[in-house]
């Protein structure tokens, strides 16, 4: 993924204190990794994404990003 903007206030947001950014894929995956795939997935089951279960904007940790990639062949 490559950032394609500068921060700015999310437009859809009242509070200023929330800003997005522009983001453009770098390569499609060969096939979709579920979120149920993932959950089964007893390497993940440490990361916040997964544990929290909010969708939001975080880190992906590189041993978790490889396995997803691995997944997706």
């Amino acid at each position: 993924m490559t950032i394609t903007s500068n921060p700015y206030p999310n437009p859809k947001e009242d509070n200023e204190r929330f800003i997005v950014v522009d983001v453009k894929f770098k390569k499609q995956l060969k096939k979709p990794v579920t979120l149920e795939q993932m959950k089964k997935e007893k390497s993940f089951k440490d990361w916040e994404l997964l544990r929290i279960g909010r969708l939001s904007v975080m880190p992906v940790p590189k041993n978790i990003w490889d396995k997803i990639i691995k997944m997706s062949q």
